[in-house]
């Protein structure tokens, strides 16, 4: 439908649902819910739903609506919906509310919702008790069905409906009403793969491994693209923690449901997963800019549990304060300005009031619905991530106070990109050292910070922009043999290759700084003693100099990029300048 012959029209349906001069029985409403699933127009849906009278809505339009509701997490007004009157006994209608009552964990209500649905399918007067109890003694699933052929055709979604079905059951804890579902569906679906990879997941939830195992290969050798047994199997090899076996099935459910093209909030949960994966190898290069995506993605929102694990990577091992800070919500500082902090302004992250995920399927979205303990995590702060909020409390006022302080604009840009470094907000350090390019070609900390920033967040001219920063490194290498030795390290960092071919003089074997392995306070108590811990290793090269603030800054930045490029933590290399950095704010303030 082009926009043209979809464009008017709906547009005055619309007006007139909203106005209740039209009614939901008119035909043109499939038409007009296509045009709002079209142009992704939620906000018009929403104002829609708000205006207009609802007891019209026919079953054939309720469908639709309650499709395009559950793909866009409209939980509650699709519940809603789903519950008039004139809709609770229509079967597939009852199907929608089963969903809808299984992502609010109303699992009675999808119990209660599930049997409607399964009931139409019977034989009249047959309820689901002797449908079980006929099972059990072995007669055949024809005999139970009613026979019209408009409802034989609806046969093949019998076993969807009792999938749900044992799967409330599951989750409300009624084992063992949950177990003959499960011999039901096993007996009369054993084609399904759906019926294998639901108990597989159940058999997770025991910790039974080798059951899971079993039944999550049957639902592959039955769909070899099934996406609940490759996540099943991916999670089956993370609870033994192999980790190597465990990444290839992560990366098929990633291709199969084609993850990386989409944005809503399955796919990203997927992509979370993924970059855990890699993470837990070592490839963190390649994990990272989906973790940084991810804490920029709307639909983050909708995954409240995965908020906790976002904060750990981003508090210990990349070391992001302004993400930490984001996804945590307001720092102290802004708080009490009544402003949001610049890092959530643009992540847009934020806790979501339900949890809405989608179409995640069997342990994935179990996973993702398990909110509550994670939430009760999230608040117990850990040091690291306490640690970076400091950091980040102290690089918002640095920001600001160079910002307000009369320099020269190219001056002022460059300083502020090294603070968005400072704060890991790399995209918007990116933003910064591009433009400050043309001021300092050949400047090799911002070569080096430019590429960091473009591969941290899979920029597609990354390839290039290391290309051109090697060469600017092997000519200011070849051309300029008495550089410093900050620029010697930078030099090293963009092409390892040249450190081999540094001559043992004095000052080229001189260290680029102490080693920094992770500081056990940091760890184990809180921000306070990790600085103090950390206080002799920054005391060498980070002591407080008379010099330019820009000078001072270059070396805090340089003592953080050049440690994470030798190999030492993130957060250990932070804990260390933190000291300096502290040290540069008051010197700026004061002035």
């Amino acid at each position: 439908m082009s926009d043209e012959s979809s464009g008017r029209e709906p547009h005055a349906l619309h007006a007139a649902l909203g106005s209740g001069a039209a009614d939901w029985a008119d035909p043109r409403v499939a038409e007009l819910l296509a045009w709002i699933r079209a142009g992704d127009r939620r906000s018009e849906l929403q104002e829609l739903l708000r205006g207009s009278v609802l007891h019209s809505l026919p079953a054939a339009h309720a469908g639709v609506l309650l499709e395009l509701l559950w793909d866009w997490g409209m939980v509650e007004a699709g519940r809603m919906i789903s519950s008039l009157p004139q809709l609770r006994a229509d079967p597939e209608v009852a199907m929608q509310r089963a969903r809808l009552a299984m992502c609010m964990r109303d699992y009675a209500a999808a119990i209660a919702a599930s049997d409607v649905a399964i009931a139409a399918l019977l034989q009249p007067g047959l309820s689901i008790e002797e449908l079980l109890r006929l099972c059990v003694a072995g007669a055949p699933a024809e005999g139970m069905l009613r026979f019209e052929r408009q409802v034989l055709g609806s046969r093949l979604h019998l076993s969807e409906r009792l999938a749900l079905r044992w799967e409330a059951l599951h989750r409300a804890g009624m084992s063992r009403e949950a177990s003959m579902m499960q011999l039901m569906c096993q007996r009369y679906f054993p084609e399904r793969a759906s019926v294998w990879a639901t108990a597989g997941n159940h058999a997770l939830d025991a910790d039974d491994l080798s059951a899971a195992e079993a039944y999550f290969q049957r639902a592959l050798r039955l769909d070899a693209n099934w996406t609940a047994g490759l996540a099943g199997l991916a999670i089956v090899c993370e609870r033994r923690k192999d980790w190597i076996a465990a990444l290839p099935y992560r990366r098929r459910v990633l291709d199969t449901e084609r993850a990386l093209e989409r944005d809503d909030a399955a796919s990203l949960q997927r992509r979370l997963r993924y970059a855990a994966a890699l993470a837990r190898l070592g490839r963190w290069r390649e994990a990272e800019p989906m973790f940084r995506a991810a804490v920029h993605s709307q639909a983050l929102r909708q995954l409240p549990a995965e908020r906790p694990v976002l904060v750990r990577v981003f508090s210990q091992d990349l070391y992001a304060p302004a993400l930490v800070a984001a996804l945590r919500g307001r720092t102290e500082t802004a708080a009490r300005a009544g402003r949001a902090h610049p890092a959530e302004a643009a992540s847009g992250a934020g806790h979501a009031e339900h949890d809405q995920t989608g179409d995640l399927t069997g342990r994935e979205r179990v996973e993702a619905t398990s909110g509550e303990e994670h939430a009760e995590h999230d608040r117990a702060e850990e040091p690291a991530s306490s640690f970076a909020r400091h950091e980040a409390i102290l690089l918002e006022q640095l920001a600001l106070a160079l910002r307000e302080a009369a320099r020269d604009p190219r001056e002022q840009r460059w300083v502020l990109a090294l603070c968005a470094y400072l704060s890991g907000e790399l995209e918007r350090a990116y933003e910064l050292l591009d433009r400050a390019e043309v001021d300092r070609p050949d400047d090799l900390a911002l070569h080096y910070l430019l590429w960091r920033c473009a591969s941290a967040s899979a920029h597609p001219q990354t390839a290039s922009i290391r290309n051109f920063a090697e060469k600017a490194a092997r000519a200011a290498w070849e051309a300029e043999p008495a550089l410093s030795q900050r620029e010697r390290g930078y030099a090293v960092a963009l092409v390892p290759q040249l450190g081999e071919t540094a001559p043992r003089t004095e000052t080229s074997a001189e260290p680029l700084g102490p080693a920094l392995p992770l500081p056990a306070a940091v760890e184990a108590q809180s921000h306070q003693p990790a600085r103090e811990a950390s206080r002799e290793m920054a005391l060498d090269e980070l002591e407080s100099v008379q010099a330019p603030v820009l000078e001072q800054l270059e070396r805090i930045v340089a003592f953080r990029a050049l440690h994470e490029a030798a190999g030492a933590s993130p957060l250990g290399a932070a804990a260390a300048s933190s000291i300096a950095l502290a040290a540069l704010l008051a010197s700026v303030t004061s002035r």
